[in-house]
Order: C-alpha cells, then structure tokens, then sequence
C-alpha cells in the first residue's frame, strides 16, 4: 500500500485498516525492524515482498537471546545505558 510513495510499516497498516487513521491525516511512524522481519505482512499489503539485507540471511536459524526487565523507566534506562556501544 503506497502512502505518499512512502510504505506504511506492520503497525500503520494494522491502525489504517481498523480505521484509526486515513490515508490523508497527518502520520508518524517510528520502526524498529527491518521490513524484511514482516516479510509475508508487507507481502501480503502490497504485494511485494521486502529484500532480505545479507545480515538477515540464516538469521531464523541463528541462537534466540531473550532479555526480560520490568517496565520500568529507570530499568530500562539502565539496561540501554549499560549494553550500549
């Protein structure tokens, strides 16, 4: 789905077809994926699917590391403070 030769990332398009928004309002949009990780997703909104970038390739088959922390601003603050680079 074009908006403005600009695609709508996973979430736009969730808010656009429940009719939160309109293709005309005004819209922001921050990601925080590639397009690639939704690849059927925007395959299936407009009917092309993204290109895979060379560092996703064996991705799925790479180990899973999963962090959990409370949704608390200072912990938060502190996890990204401290595994910044």
């Amino acid at each position: 789905m074009g908006l403005g030769n600009k695609y709508l990332q996973q979430q736009g398009l969730f808010a656009l077809r429940e009719g939160w928004i309109k293709v005309h309002d005004p819209l922001v949009c921050l990601a925080t994926a590639h397009p690639a990780k939704f690849g059927d997703t925007v395959k299936q909104a407009i009917g092309l699917a993204p290109t895979l970038p060379p560092a996703f390739v064996g991705l799925e088959t790479r180990e899973k590391r999963v962090i959990t922390i409370s949704a608390d601003r200072e912990q938060i603050k502190n996890y990204i403070s401290a595994n910044s680079t």
